[in-house]
């Protein structure tokens, strides 16, 4: 590739130098980041195949502010990566969540899938438990099941309760949902089991986008599979992949749709398409979805839900693999914020951790627990077992201060859908119903078990008039509905009250996360180097990347 005078880099020296892979033979090469026209390029040259140039970055939030200084990889650094990666001692980052395939069969055929499932036979269950046993970490593990689909075994609430018997942390679900929409009985295992949410593939709010990345109709057996998991107490997580042209429009909806089903769904976890897997093929940089476009995506289509300071670069891996916005759900439908991003990233520190430990990736095994788990509102920190004093709380030290001087909800923002009602008026209609009659439309239930003043009763004793409603239509034992047709409208939330406030904050905790994987065509070392998303295979933890890395030996 022959570069014109005009596109010469203007990064600075320090953030220029980089290595990557071949994308023809994953041969470790020497590469460089260059911006040209605006945007960042990665530009790497292969001694056998030629020059390549991937898109990596378009400025929508300025390269060197979000990246921040960063120790570029030296000439004799990290040369095991990729081919050898095992976390070898150059590693940068010890585990957050440890990755287990536990099948390569799956129940559907994606257009877009990273595991690229074979079908080969199960390993036992025996063999799982020897490598569960093997990569646990009592008291620390943050467990992803994965595959394939990890459902099509029968055996898999065994598995999750095993895996809390040695002592997984966390134990996370990979799921298409196919089957959690038709089997509650198998939900219900798993819930017993012990797991504790779901991250489940979710790429659009219509089936449109279904049938081009998934081939075939699948929102309803989402909507189904999110009612079940809410019905047995599983958190869910939302995952799209985003492919330029198919879902980029309904970033915005995706994050309305999640918000509208809180606290069953806790959070979305966006994946920028990465191409491999099934898709062996030099992408053209049109095809690429860069970090920094779908930040932008996040904010603009949020309808001021979100705002750019509420987003913040990754502090577990490098911040050009992610970001995170840490938030809880109002009444109403609004988020009020934890995270408070300055805009610009600090340097990497050098064995420097967070007052959780000495390494980042402990953070954020507790930041991906307390947030996505769906807990029963208990009297415990979000840093273990105990409440600490609230100044030292690891969990965002001065977040309870920061929320009650700036979060105050206004007023218009009643729970009920409208206006603030008069302190005499019922929140479910304008008016004080007479006593014997309850606001939600039925007779007057016991104070502790209505909606309209107390706690969630049980389904069956819904304060919608006695009965049982249909699932999809009451708050009561269904899905969330939509946000001003639920006879149950919420309470008000006092955030002024710290006791009410924290509650909250334990009920209806929500992320908005975001995970650009690499491929061979824009791999960068640096980054590699700092993953803490690990995969499990023959007694050892591969990065991610490097694990479903694939070559691409079409499209040149």
């Amino acid at each position: 590739m022959v570069m014109n005078l005009q596109d010469r880099a203007v990064l600075p020296e320090e953030m220029r130098h980089t290595y990557s892979v071949c994308p023809v033979c994953l041969k470790r090469v020497p590469a460089k980041r260059e911006e040209r026209d605006g945007q960042i390029y990665l530009v790497k040259t292969c001694p056998d195949h030629g020059t390549f140039s991937s898109v990596i970055w378009r400025n929508k939030r300025k390269f060197a502010d979000w990246r921040g200084e960063r120790p570029a990889v030296g000439e004799n650094e990290n040369l095991n990566c990729p081919a050898g990666c095992g976390l070898c001692a150059e590693h940068r980052r010890a585990t957050c969540c440890t990755l287990l395939e536990i099948t390569a069969r799956c129940n559907m055929n994606c257009t877009f899938c990273f595991a690229e499932p074979d079908g080969a036979q199960d390993p036992s269950l025996d063999t799982v438990k020897r490598w569960i046993d093997d990569l646990t970490d009592p008291g620390k593990t943050l467990l992803q099941l994965s595959g394939g689909e990890p459902t099509v075994r029968d055996d898999l609430p065994e598995i999750v309760a095993y895996a809390k018997q040695v002592g997984c942390k966390y134990v996370q679900l990979n799921s298409n949902g196919l089957r959690l929409a038709e089997d509650e009985a198998f939900v219900k295992r798993l819930a017993d089991a012990g797991l504790s949410f779901v991250f489940m593939q979710f790429d659009g709010v219509d089936d449109v986008v279904y049938e081009k990345l998934r081939r075939r109709p699948m929102l309803g057996v989402k909507k189904r599979a999110i009612e079940q998991c809410g019905r047995y107490g599983i958190g869910v997580t939302l995952v799209p992949v985003i492919v330029p042209g198919v879902n980029t429009e309904q970033i915005g909806d995706i994050i309305r749709f999640a918000i509208q089903r809180s606290p069953y769904v806790r959070g979305v976890h966006f994946q920028p398409v990465s191409y491999f897997g099934r898709i062996p093929e030099l992408p053209a940089d049109d095809d690429r979805y860069t970090l920094d476009e779908l930040l932008e995506a996040v904010v603009s289509q949020s309808g001021g839900l979100i705002k750019e300071e509420q987003i913040a670069p990754s502090c577990c891996d490098h911040p050009m693999c992610g970001f995170h916005g840490d938030f809880i759900v109002m009444p109403g439908d609004k988020l009020m914020p934890l995270t408070n991003y300055s805009g610009k990233t600090e340097t990497e520190p050098e064995g420097e951790g967070c007052c959780c430990g000495p390494d980042p990736a402990e953070k954020n095994r507790e930041f991906v627990g307390r947030r996505w788990e769906r807990r029963d509102l208990e009297e415990t920190c979000c840093c273990g077992e105990s409440q600490p004093e609230k100044e030292s709380c690891c969990c965002d030290a001065n977040a309870d201060a920061y929320l009650l001087e700036k979060a105050q909800p206004e007023k218009e923002s009643c729970c009920c859908g409208g206006t603030q009602p008069e302190p005499e008026s019922c929140c479910c209609g304008g008016t004080q119903p007479e006593p014997e009659n309850c606001c939600c439309g039925g007779a007057q239930p016991e104070p502790e078990s209505c909606c309209c003043g107390g706690t969630q009763p049980e389904p069956e004793s819904c304060c919608c008039g006695g009965t049982q409603p249909e699932p999809e239509s009451c708050c009561c034992g269904g899905t969330q509905p939509e946000p001003k047709n639920c006879c149950c409208e919420e309470e008000s939330v006092d955030i002024t009250n710290m006791e009410d406030f924290l509650k909250r904050a334990k009920s209806h905790g929500f992320t908005i996360t975001s995970m650009a994987f690499q491929d061979a065509g824009n791999l960068d070392i640096e980054r590699l180097r700092q993953c803490s998303l690990h995969v499990y295979k023959d007694g050892k933890k591969i990065p991610f990347c490097a694990y479903y890395l694939s070559p691409m030996e079409r499209g040149r």
